[in-house]
């Protein structure tokens, strides 16, 4: 249910180009838990065998004056497991239009790293009714391993808090640092 309503949400956003400010806003965002969704699909010798989705993302989307500059940092906890528990992902390279861009970066997966590339949209900003402006970030890549390909949607709903929430971004800030 939970996934219908996110996917319902992304739509929503999308088709109401006149709600979107398209235009590009500068400024240091929190990745949003509660509307962010990663999705995976797992392809065994070309069959689709499995699919997943992560809901329980954290990380901060560092927008600079000039998009190539910008820093991504994301933070994925899965399974109850104390070892390898979380994925990660800290960007290393931007390059394209905000329409189409490239996202290249480290990912981290129980404990192996290696270097992937996101082909990535930006969406637009939105503010929503407490002042805050949120922007919204799609974007897709595959890994192989072996026989298994899997396939990684990202659905990214980020926040930037006005003056009256900032205190509380700031601290949630430091502790992802």
């Amino acid at each position: 249910m939970k996934q219908l309503i996110l996917t319902a949400l992304f739509s929503l956003f999308l088709m109401n180009g006149a709600m979107a400010r398209t235009n590009y806003t500068a400024g240091t965002y929190k990745i949003d838990s509660e509307s962010s969704k990663v999705g995976l699909e797992v392809t065994h010798l070309t069959i689709p065998t499995a699919h997943g989705s992560f809901t329980h993302i954290d990380g901060i989307i560092d927008l600079k004056e000039n998009f190539e500059d910008s820093k991504v940092y994301v933070l994925i906890d899965f399974l109850d497991s104390e070892r390898n528990s979380q994925i990660e992902f800290v960007s290393t390279h931007i390059s394209g239009t905000l329409a189409n861009f490239n996202l290249t970066g480290l990912l981290s997966i129980q404990g192996v790293t290696q270097k992937v590339t996101f082909k990535s949209h930006y969406l637009g900003v939105v503010a929503d009714g407490y002042g805050n402006d949120k922007a919204a970030f799609i974007g897709q890549t595959k890994i192989k391993d072996g026989d298994e390909e899997v396939k990684i949607d990202l659905r990214i709903l980020a926040n930037r808090p006005n003056k009256e929430t900032a205190s509380v971004f700031n601290e949630v800030q430091e502790i992802i640092k």
